[in-house]
């Protein structure tokens, strides 16, 4: 059985009430209104649609357990939730790994999560990735590459490759609907990394319209992606990601169903 997720980041527009605002303005809003009781609803609506794992997202997790809402809450806490709801971590999902920043607190979170992965955007300096290497070996750890703006992260497979070639901890995730929104093809793009991949962050684009849409609706050979993760062997989580202005549940439950039939081909 092919293992079904999906990210939690799916539901960010609904702290706002489905208003599309700036991606910094919706994780402000979460640490600010978002707390362990509406985590553990949205985990209960997340296995009500039938999936099995869950990438949870930084803003899900109040600020790493430290904004007021989460008072007396931390990982362990987070875990006990999963159980409730009979859902695996597939991976924790940081937000972004910039060089700017303390990488070290998003390591030791997911760490004490238990999550065999962080999968987020990676800085393009490749002095950086040595020293994500280093703390991959100290928490022991993996991380997935997702691919994003190119002013600021590392945004197609030459790099990735070249990332990977860092670590044998560092692997791929690709994300196809920002593959596609760059202008890359998004079935070559996965080819070229497919050896590396080791998550996957399922987004739709039509690009005859110009916008992201639930994947299966997509018409930049998603299916064809899925086919070839499949046909590889590839054994990771088929993690299903879809941020839209509007109630996701209903498309998320016919996406993974898409999904599903595909491997029955």
């Amino acid at each position: 059985m092919p293992k079904t997720g999906v990210i939690t980041a799916s539901w960010v527009y609904d702290i706002n009430c489905y208003v599309r605002a700036p991606w910094p303005e919706l994780v402000q809003m979460h640490w600010d209104k978002f707390g362990y009781d509406e985590l553990d609803g949205l985990l209960g609506r997340i296995a009500g649609l039938g999936f099995e794992y869950v990438e949870l997202w930084l803003g899900h997790t109040g600020n790493l357990c430290q904004t007021p809402l989460w008072k007396g809450k931390g990982p362990d806490d987070i875990i006990a939730l999963f159980a409730k709801h009979d859902l695996k971590l597939a991976s924790f999902c940081p937000g972004g790994m910039a060089q700017n920043k303390s990488a070290e607190p998003l390591f030791e979170f997911g760490k004490a999560l238990g999550a065999p992965m962080l999968t987020t955007w990676l800085s393009p300096d490749p002095a950086w990735w040595h020293t994500v290497a280093d703390l991959l070996e100290r928490y022991d750890t993996r991380f997935g590459i997702e691919p994003h703006g190119p002013e600021y992260s590392i945004a197609t497979p030459e790099q990735i490759l070249a990332a990977c070639a860092v670590s044998p901890r560092i692997g791929a995730c690709p994300d196809t609907g920002v593959f596609a929104r760059q202008g890359q093809n998004a079935v070559e793009a996965v080819r070229a990394i497919l050896p590396h991949v080791i998550h996957t962050h399922l987004k739709g684009y039509h690009l005859a319209e110009g916008h992201g849409c639930v994947p299966g609706d997509d018409d930049i050979g998603l299916d064809q992606v899925v086919g070839m993760l499949r046909d590889s062997g590839y054994q990771g989580v088929y993690s299903i990601e879809y941020e839209v202005d509007h109630n996701p549940d209903t498309e998320l439950v016919r996406s993974r169903e898409w999904l599903l039939s595909l491997m029955d081909q």
